[in-house]
């Protein structure tokens, strides 16, 4: 077989794997509440905090779609209850807009249209945290997670496992803001 035929093969099969394991989770239930995975869904409420990596935002090579992370207390359980927080996964390509500096801001109240991705689950302490990486010196963690002005900081327990939702450009609206003209 030439190295044309196995790079070929091995393509097609890691496209299958992926294929196979996404086609999987589309009926499983979701963890958060009744929220079925792959069906998009609103989510009601405020930007807790902002994930800041060193390079500003990730972003997968094969595909160049880009991601920025950030944690959103929903309170879609009713007024007056205390936020719940989850970890949204913007994602958007070169041509599509990123999330403007104005989102990140607590007093604004969002609704959000999102889909349940459990593949990306994640504990606030994992998600706080990047190791740098400095040849010479031993591995450091630094802290990512930016809690915003005016958001309790409570809420946002090392130890909670927070469900993972996934927005996309244009699948978010401010319903009000606090901010004087």
């Amino acid at each position: 077989m030439n190295r044309r035929c196995v790079v070929t093969s091995f393509v097609l099969a890691t496209s299958l794997l992926i294929l196979c394991s996404e086609c999987g989770t589309l009926a499983k239930p979701s963890q958060h509440g009744k929220t079925v995975v792959g069906k998009r869904v609103p989510l009601t409420g405020h930007v807790l905090a902002r994930v800041e990596y060193l390079t500003g935002y990730r972003t997968n090579s094969l595909s160049g779609q880009r991601y920025d992370v950030l944690v959103f207390g929903t309170n879609d359980a009713g007024r007056g209850k205390p936020l719940v927080p989850i970890k949204v996964v913007y994602k958007f390509y070169r041509d599509e807009p990123n999330l403007p500096e104005e989102f990140f801001d607590f007093s604004d109240f969002y609704e959000l249209s999102v889909i349940r991705d459990p593949k990306c689950d994640e504990s606030v302490k994992s998600l706080s945290y990047e190791t740098d990486l400095e040849p010479g010196k031993p591995p450091s963690p630094r802290n990512i997670l930016r809690v915003l002005t005016g958001a309790p900081a409570d809420v946002l327990k090392p130890d909670l496992m927070l469900p993972c939702f996934v927005l996309r450009p244009g699948q978010y609206r401010t319903i009000s803001s606090r901010k004087t003209p």
